[in-house]
């Protein structure tokens, strides 16, 4: 019988087989690039505001990107390094959280089209 531990790993494979792309870690812009394949997770916090209150407290809108890292793959990203998904898109990694088993949570910066014009890409099938 297997653990509840392997049948959430198990899952965890399929999640990452299903939706990963293709992308190239960059540890500096002199290094060889490791493909590798990545999840690339945007999402939008209203900061600001206090839940429950109608104090009309001042709000924005704030992206955070993160990219999940297969540790197979990449086993120690850094902070600073870049992650090259196609032409026009690359991030930067701001901070490394701890490993969660099987991968690696990054909070990245997206670089503007222009900063990632020239950076190498994985190649397309």
């Amino acid at each position: 019988m297997r653990s509840k531990r392997d049948i959430i790993r198990r899952a965890r494979r399929d999640v990452q087989q299903h939706l990963r792309v293709p992308a190239l870690y960059l540890a500096t812009l002199a290094s060889r690039p490791i493909p590798c394949f990545v999840r690339v997770h945007t999402s939008n916090a209203a900061l600001g505001d206090m839940k429950g209150t109608s104090f009309s407290y001042a709000e924005r809108i704030e992206f955070t990107p993160s990219v999940l890292i297969w540790r197979e793959e990449v086993a120690a990203p850094v902070r600073g390094a870049i992650i090259s998904v196609e032409p026009g898109e690359a991030y930067k990694i701001d901070h490394v959280s701890p490993p969660d088993d099987l991968t690696i949570k990054a909070t990245v910066v997206a670089l503007s089209a222009r900063e990632a014009t020239g950076l190498p890409v994985p190649e397309s099938d």
